[in-house]
């Protein structure tokens, strides 16, 4: 009997300590029809008093594995654990998480160029072996029904698409202020973010800051669109020390280019639109546009001026057969897009693009389907993504890589799509998993057995196989 308690004990910990669902999206079902800015969250436990209420989510991704390139196993051991806690007007949440793991060939090396594990963050490591711990947080003070005030660390994303050229869901968290306002239809958010980056100057990271508005008109059920600007901001004194961000720029109801002119501002400024339209029930039509430089006669030229800068995007998502989900998305984005004359002012944080994963100078399709049986017992995902682009052979840029500041072109003009060394990237994932629900005195909870397919070729083919148990995901955008 105590064996069995003990092994009883056991398990229901486990399920506890990993069980959550984490990062994904629900851009279907929002009671708002406006574009997805932060995750949202499934629970396990529930403690609720007339005064206060709060939620325990545990987290768990185990997995093991072969890829044909590696010389050794591959695996992840990561978990931790998230509380969230509700007063009036109050809400506070704090997550902590990380674990070991060894990566297929492909992805370690990204790791170690990076410095950062891809959608992640920092890392040590030791022999093929990456150890990480990360903890988020978030402060929120609800001021009244449409006004609120968050601080916090995260991961951000804007856009309604598996990629994002405004913000996507692949940088590795940042800390932040945010002023969130909405009645209606209208919603507006001012945001002030901090991070680490590289300084092409100093040959070092330094902190940088990013400040952005997003706002958001659902002009009817049907129709939204919306507007997007940021600026990259840094600023060192006479040691060479970063100061504090331009105070300029903490006006939140302003606009950012009339400001870069009125001081004199070398920092880099983007201006991005985005809407989407619903049709036959939950599938809708969803486009971004991203200007880094506006001029209107150069973009309208034919010379391919290096300072063309746009990106665009067009895609579709929804649920037909009442089951199969889908994304089918298409991304264009010119080279030199997102960079600037130094890598820490370029839109990137933790040496990595804050926008598309792979940079600019590219072309994108991708598929992506997912399907689930009646009762959401078992459910099948498949993406399948192929990425044009030409990349640096010398010292000259020819404006895939945001970090390369683009001063290192070769000439003003001729300055083509896809130029460079091409390369294709193939990428095919494949993942079925089996939702165990799990009945405690609390409300039902599921953990997911799951086993992972992947073949990736980047001038050679990698592939991998992983199977495993989880109830959140590892975020994976490359």
């Amino acid at each position: 009997m105590k064996r069995f308690l003990t092994i009883l004990f056991l398990v229901w910990s486990a399920a506890l300590l990993y069980a959550q669902e984490g990062y994904r999206y629900d851009l279907l079902n929002q009671k708002s029809f406006h574009s997805a800015l932060y995750p949202y969250y499934d629970t396990i436990t529930n403690i609720n008093t007339n005064s206060y209420h709060v939620d325990i989510y545990p987290l768990i991704n185990l997995a093991a594995g072969v890829g044909d390139k590696s010389k050794h196993a591959i695996y992840s051991a990561n978990g931790g654990v998230e509380i969230k806690a509700k007063i009036p007007k109050l809400t506070f949440s704090y997550k902590i998480y990380g674990g070991i793991s060894r990566y297929c060939d492909y992805f370690a090396a990204l790791a170690d160029s990076f410095n950062y594990i891809p959608a992640g963050g920092g890392f040590k490591k030791k022999g093929d072996t990456y150890f990480s711990l990360y903890h988020d947080f978030n402060i929120t003070y609800h001021i009244a029904d449409y006004l609120k005030i968050s601080v916090g660390k995260g991961h951000k994303a804007v856009g309604d698409g598996y990629r994002s050229l405004l913000l996507g869901r692949n940088n590795s968290g940042m800390y932040y202020f945010d002023i969130i306002a909405g009645e209606g239809g209208f919603r507006y958010i001012f945001s002030a973010n901090t991070a680490k980056s590289l300084d092409t100057e100093a040959g070092h990271a330094r902190t940088k800051y990013l400040v952005y508005h997003t706002i958001s008109w659902n002009i009817t059920n049907y129709l939204n669109i919306g507007g997007f600007e940021a600026v990259n901001i840094v600023r060192r004194d006479s040691l060479d020390n970063s100061q504090f961000i331009d105070l300029h720029y903490l006006n939140p109801v302003i606009f950012f280019r009339p400001v870069e002119y009125a001081i004199g501002s070398p920092d880099n400024i983007l201006l991005g639109f985005f809407g989407k339209i619903r049709y036959y029930k939950n599938n809708i039509l969803y486009g971004q546009v991203m200007l880094d430089e506006y001029n209107s006669t150069f973009l309208k030229s034919g010379n391919d001026w290096w300072a063309k800068k746009f990106a665009v995007q067009a895609g579709a998502r929804g649920i037909v057969f009442n089951r199969l989900q889908y994304i089918a998305e298409a991304n264009y984005i010119r080279p030199f897009m997102y960079s600037h004359d130094n890598a820490i002012r370029s839109h990137s944080m933790c040496s990595q693009p804050l926008a598309h994963p792979y940079g600019a100078n590219l072309k994108e399709g991708l598929i992506n389907l997912g399907y689930k049986t009646k009762n959401d017992l078992f459910k099948i995902d498949l993406t399948a993504d192929i990425v044009k682009t030409g990349i640096d052979t010398d010292t000259i840029s020819y404006g895939s890589n945001i970090l390369v500041p683009y001063t290192r072109r070769s000439d003003d003009y001729g300055q083509a799509m896809l130029q460079g060394k091409p390369l294709t990237i193939t990428d095919l994932n494949l993942t079925a998993e089996y939702n165990m629900k799990l009945n405690f005195d609390t409300e039902g909870y599921i953990l997911k057995p799951f086993v992972t397919f992947g073949l990736r070729n980047q001038g050679e083919k990698n592939a991998y196989f992983l199977i495993g148990i989880k109830n959140f995901d590892l975020t994976r955008f490359y």
